[in-house]
């Protein structure tokens, strides 16, 4: 398994980190304690903006942990998994919700156990089929129109997909 950049090996470098955020808010603070106040609101409103979907990828998290064994995610999404694979993986992308980079830890969760490269670039290319936007898109341009256009970020999800785990060397698409 690769080294994951959050790695527990250099815990001073979020230390070091803090301190700067701590130590610019106390200069802050000393020089305008007005404007201290708005950067603690705004820097709260954004916590709360992206707790609630890094809580939801938390707990898929702990339920994949729970009650899917990394022989069962292999199996369903791993590299040997065919065309059943696909569908489950680009189904996810369509139907996830939530900003992208709150995936990111559950998709190198499953990338650690298993689930090859390709597939999680097909996950990641399928969330641009939007079923919540699909009526605007269908006003807007008309229906034919979102349904090639649904079916062919569909299907480069697939080739881009196939494509990263030949670069890469996986077989068994």
């Amino acid at each position: 398994m690769t080294p994951q950049p959050w790695s527990r090996k250099r815990p001073h470098a979020t230390i070091i980190l803090a301190s700067v955020v701590l130590c610019a808010y106390a200069v802050t603070g000393l020089s305008d304690p007005q404007l201290l106040g708005q950067a603690l609101q705004t820097a709260a409103g954004m916590a709360l903006r992206i707790l609630p979907p890094f809580a939801m990828v938390f707990a898929i998290l702990v339920a994949l942990d729970r009650w899917l064994d990394p022989k069962a995610l292999k199996r369903l999404l791993g590299a040997g998994s065919g065309a059943r694979g696909w569908m489950l993986i680009l189904l996810s992308g369509i139907v996830s919700a939530g900003p992208l980079y709150a995936w990111f830890p559950a998709l190198a969760h499953a990338k650690g156990e298993g689930v090859s490269e390709g597939r999680i670039a097909g996950f990641l290319y399928a969330r641009a089929v939007k079923p919540a936007l699909l009526p605007v898109m269908i006003l807007y341009f008309g229906a034919w129109y979102a349904a090639v256009f649904s079916a062919g970020i569909i299907m480069l999800a697939i080739v881009q997909g196939l494509a990263i785990d030949r670069l890469g060397g996986v077989t068994g698409g």
